[in-house]
Parts: C-alpha cells; sequence; structure tokens
C-alpha cells in the first residue's frame, strides 16, 4: 500500500509531505532522546504533557491540526522512493508498507513527539486512533547534513515551547564530531566538554552529588529548579578543561579528538569534580540543604554553588591541574587548601563576604580570600 505524497526542494533542502496515520508513523519513527540515542537532541518526554494530551484525545476533547516532522537520510529512503531535486512540487507515492516492513523506526521525530506519546497512550482507551490521521513533512538529508534537524526542531521550539537549548547546542556538535571533526575549534572542543559535564553533574542520582538538579539546563523552562545557569556553570571551568586536555605546552591536536575521546574527557572530569565538591561538602556542610534521607542539594542562601564560588574553587583547582595530572594527588592538595583556608561556612552567605565579587577581578579576590591571602 502506498500513500500519496508531495516532493519538493526548498532553499536546497528536499521535502516530502503527506498524510499518515498514527500507527504508521509510530511504525517508522521515533525520537532521538538526548542520553539514550548517541546523535540525540531532544529531552526526555514530560509526561504530565503527553498524559493531559491523551486524555483530551480520549474524550474526543482536542485536535491536532499542526503537522509532524520526520527526519529521515536520503541514503536509506532512496531505496524505496525516487527522490529528486525538483523545483515545482511533484505527486508521489510512500511505500508505507515496505517501510513498516523494513525501516526499523529509521525516521526521527523532529517534532511532534508528545502529541505520538500522547496517541500511543490514547490508543489503549479507544483502539480506533490507531488510525488517527496527521499531516507529515519529512526532511530528507544526506547523513553529514542531518544536524538541519537539530537546527528546524530549535527554530520551531524556541518560539513556541520551552527547550533545552545548551543540549541542541551539544547535540549539533555531535554531528559534527561525526561527520565534521575537522571544522571542530578548540573552542568548540571546550565548549562541548564543558556543557556535557554540566548535563552530567545535574543528571547524575550519585550519592552525595550536590549539583543533582541544581543547574539550569533548560534556559527557557518555567521549573524554578537550579541554582546556576548552564552558561555560567560552564564558563567557570574552561580553564580547568582547557589545562586538562593540554597535559604539556604542546599544541592541541584537534584531529586526535573525535565523539568518544571528547565525551571520555568529559566523564573523567565529572567523576573528578564529584569528587572535589564532595570535599567541599565536607568543608562548609552547612551552606547547603538536606533531604530526608540525606541527601545534599544546594542552597541559594549561599554563593557557594553560585558564579563566584564555582569559578573560585573551579580555578583553585586548575592550578592544583596544572601541577599534576594524577587525581589522587589533585584532590590531596586541594583538600589541604580547603583545611587550611579560614571561610567559615557563614562567609558564603547571600550578602556576606563573598557580595558583588561577579567579575574576573572579583573571582581573584575570592580566591585570595580562600587561600587567606586577603581577609
Amino acid at each position: 500500500m502506498n500513500r500519496e505524497a508531495f516532493l519538493y526542494t526548498q532553499n536546497n533542502q528536499l521535502y516530502i509531505s503527506s498524510v499518515l496515520e498514527f500507527r504508521e508513523i509510530n511504525a517508522i519513527a521515533k525520537p532521538l532522546i538526548y542520553g539514550e540515542n548517541p546523535l540525540g537532541y531532544q529531552r526526555k518526554l514530560d509526561k504530565k504533557h503527553y498524559y493531559e494530551l491523551a486524555r483530551k484525545l480520549v474524550k474526543g476533547d482536542v485536535l491536532l491540526p499542526t503537522s509532524i516532522i520526520l527526519g529521515v537520510d536520503r541514503e536509506f529512503l532512496s531505496q524505496y522512493m525516487y527522490l529528486e531535486e525538483i523545483d515545482e512540487v511533484k505527486s508521489c507515492q510512500i511505500p508505507i508498507d515496505k517501510l513498516i516492513t523494513y525501516a526499523e523506526k529509521r525516521f526521527s521525530v523532529v517534532d511532534g513527539q508528545h502529541r505520538l506519546a500522547a496517541l500511543e497512550l490514547a490508543v489503549s482507551k479507544r483502539e480506533e486512533l490507531i488510525s488517527y490521521k496527521l499531516n507529515v513533512i519529512i526532511l530528507v538529508n544526506d547523513k553529514i547534513n542531518r544536524n538541519k534537524e537539530i537546527k528546524v526542531f530549535t527554530d520551531i521550539n524556541s518560539k513556541a515551547k520551552k527547550i533545552t537549548t545548551d543540549l541542541t547546542l551539544l547535540a549539533e556538535h555531535n554531528y559534527r564530531l561525526h561527520y565534521n571533526i575537522e571544522e571542530l575549534t578548540e573552542k568548540d572542543i571546550i565548549d562541548h566538554i564543558g556543557v556535557k559535564i554540566a548535563y552530567n553533574l545535574n543528571e547524575w542520582n550519585t550519592k552525595n552529588n550536590v549539583w543533582l538538579r541544581a543547574i539550569k539546563l533548560d534556559v527557557a523552562s518555567d521549573d524554578n529548579y537550579g541554582i546556576i545557569g548552564v552558561a555560567a556553570f560552564k564558563s567557570s571551568l574552561n580553564k580547568l578543561i582547557s589545562t586538562y586536555i593540554h597535559p604539556s605546552s604542546n599544541m592541541l591536536k584537534i584531529h586526535e579528538f573525535d565523539i568518544y575521546k571528547i565525551n571520555s574527557i568529559a566523564e573523567d572530569l565529572t567523576n573528578l569534580l564529584l569528587k572535589v565538591w564532595n570535599l567541599i561538602l565536607n568543608r562548609w556542610p552547612s551552606a547547603f540543604d538536606f533531604s530526608e534521607n540525606n541527601q545534599p542539594y544546594y542552597n541559594p542562601g549561599y554563593y557557594l554553588q553560585k558564579t563566584t564560588g564555582v569559578n573560585a574553587l573551579h580555578l583553585i583547582l586548575e592550578n592544583s591541574l596544572e601541577e599534576s595530572h594524577d587525581n589522587e594527588e589533585i584532590l590531596i592538595k586541594f583538600h589541604g587548601i580547603l583545611s587550611q583556608s579560614l571561610v567559615e561556612a557563614k562567609d558564603w552567605k547571600v550578602k556576606g563576604k563573598f557580595a558583588g565579587l561577579t567579575s574576573k577581578s572579583g573571582f581573584n579576590k575570592a580566591i585570595r580570600i580562600i587561600l587567606n591571602q586577603e581577609s
């Protein structure tokens, strides 16, 4: 069975427009979730959002007129359809049965994942919704240009919805690392590692992780959690990352970096920072809050996990890293610095000793205070 469709090109982008049933879309497409797929750029589904939409679908109290946008590799799709770049709009046929049989969800859901999740849930209550018809636009891209999907996703969601813009940036880097590594600069690599570390710290539910849900990754979200924005946190790591990837005075060899090496560096530094911040937690425990099961988390009444604290402490850590690349030696040295510091937890309170130290010179002053070089 085929589905009627239209094929057209606009701004050098090949599109296919059609109407497909939910069961057909669900059989051939899936969203690319960051953390679950190596090239993922979307956050996990918002359960509350699609549950409410599913309830309305079951009641017949909602319409879904806007298009579902899918992405697919040209090389794969050309096995089943004749694809050509044309200026005019041309009718064509989508061999949907063959795609259901052979596609193995090779299409990615660029926009509409919550609508599709809601329909999947609603079908369990109203079976006839399996045939719900949806307008579909398919972006046909070469593999090396699949980052166009991210750009479309960002353009749509940055205005209409709340998205994790820094994760889409990270996903763009993932595509470039896979297909265009030669285009990356040292700054790109440092940015990528920094955002990856922030994501790891914010998501890893490990014992005594004071950064769990403490970093505002969803910069436009209405969620009222987090003590520091991802851009500020990432910036505090720049010198640390630069020192880590430059074990000597040698120039950084960009061609030696791929996505696996970069993610490995991010994971190593994440583990180091978890241990470092555990030392900070033990040094100034009253500057943190604790849950009922004694899990520490951020306290917005203190500067410790805000811009001043993270910059000063990460720069001190970077100085330790300059002297040694052995993590145990670094931790011993950092622990010694904290032990000798005369700073007390109360000094970190908002409007306290570290108030106003939010510039580069302010961070340096905060470092001198921590090192007992200034009162």
